[in-house]
């Protein structure tokens, strides 16, 4: 992670304002005692800060993938990672609860074909797990993804299994809890953190 607070303080970030790519700069911004009034956010969408940020407009663009590759591509280099400033964005899976409540076995039951599929992932030879992302990168942004990026994506987002689902559940770690707490903050919205249960990982570990 680069940067002080002496040198950060002022300048003009190119960013797409309630992105992931956002909140990993307020977390970096955090990091280094600033806020987000000691800069200046220039909301863009990611494709139009690259290319104004490539033309010379701003100090910093934050971005995420594809654009970070296209970045790297042009010769430019991270200042942060999300991992390096602690801004963990977790995926959640959301089901409607009324219908969880009254039908947890289906619920469960959904749960235990995804775990299926994470089971593929963490088993799946690496090379193997490199050539079939490359394809969906592929399919998804039109754009060819070289095997070492590929390596370095894979890598930045891991999957957990049950139980390592159910350790993030952990009261004793409140890891999960203290992710959402600060996505909550960042966004402003109403805090439902009672909403989020691992009932259901329980009742498949059971």
């Amino acid at each position: 992670m680069a940067g002080t607070g002496g040198t950060v303080r002022g300048k003009t970030i190119l960013c797409t304002t309630g992105s992931a790519a956002h909140y990993t700069v307020h977390k970096w911004l955090k990091a280094l005692s600033l806020t987000e009034e000691d800069v200046a956010i220039k909301d863009m969408p990611p494709q139009d800060a690259l290319k104004s940020f490539l033309n010379g407009e701003g100090d910093a663009v934050a971005l995420w993938s594809p654009y970070t590759l296209e970045a790297e591509q042009h010769g430019l280099a991270p200042i942060t990672l999300s991992s390096q400033c602690d801004a963990s964005q977790p995926t959640l899976l959301l089901a409607n609860k009324a219908f969880a409540k009254e039908h947890p076995d289906l619920v469960a039951a959904f749960l235990k074909m995804y775990f299926r599929g994470i089971t593929a992932l963490q088993e799946t030879p690496r090379e193997q797990l490199i050539q079939d992302y490359r394809a969906f990168y592929h399919a998804w942004t039109g754009r060819n993804l070289p095997p070492q990026a590929t390596a370095w994506e894979l890598a930045k987002h891991p999957v957990y299994s049950l139980e390592g689902q159910l350790m993030l559940f952990d009261p004793a770690q409140k890891k999960l809890h203290t992710w959402l707490q600060e996505l909550a903050s960042f966004v402003g919205g109403k805090n439902r953190l009672s909403d989020v249960t691992d009932i259901y990982l329980k009742k498949l570990a059971q």
